[in-house]
């Protein structure tokens, strides 16, 4: 679908690589993988119920798309260790945050601050599920301050210029 629409396409999922298990996102384009992230912030799983088989990554380098330099976090990667993701280029963060809608507003205060001392633009994802747990959005923060949005309960596009 890449090549037929000239379109990258990113998403999360866990990857399993032999017998071990990582939070990972990937990004595709051309119909190659042209980056793929590993988790390194171990909130994603319940240490206490999972053996060595679930590993976090250690690789936060940058990669290229289409000639721009991105760089990607997962979750809670930005708060546990923020030093290691600092850029003058573009941060992508899909995070899972299932906030009722009157948290939000304080909430998109808290993590465009979070976003303002690592990269001054920051595209923060947040999926939406089937069964309203979270409400889903996509925030971009220029600065530390959210500039553009998309609607939450609703499938959508956001478009940045950055």
């Amino acid at each position: 679908m890449t090549k037929q629409y000239r379109l990258g396409i990113a998403f999360g999922y866990i990857e399993k690589d032999g017998k071990t298990l990582y939070s990972s996102y990937a990004v595709i384009d051309d119909g190659n993988i042209v980056h793929n992230y590993r988790r390194i912030s171990r909130g994603w799983k319940e240490v206490n119920r999972t053996d060595n088989h679930y590993l976090e990554g250690s690789d936060t380098s940058e990669f290229s798309f289409r000639g721009r330099m991105i760089r990607v976090a997962l979750c809670g990667d930005l708060w546990d260790y923020p030093e290691r993701f600092k850029t003058n280029n573009l941060l992508i963060w899909p995070v899972y945050v299932n906030y009722g809608l009157d948290e939000w507003n304080q909430g998109i205060l808290d993590y465009a601050e979070q976003a303002a001392g690592i990269a001054d633009d920051v595209l923060m994802i947040n999926p939406i599920d089937n069964a309203f747990v979270n409400h889903g959005g996509a925030f971009h923060f220029h600065k530390g301050k959210p500039v553009e949005r998309s609607p939450f309960d609703r499938e959508s596009i956001l478009i940045i210029v950055v």
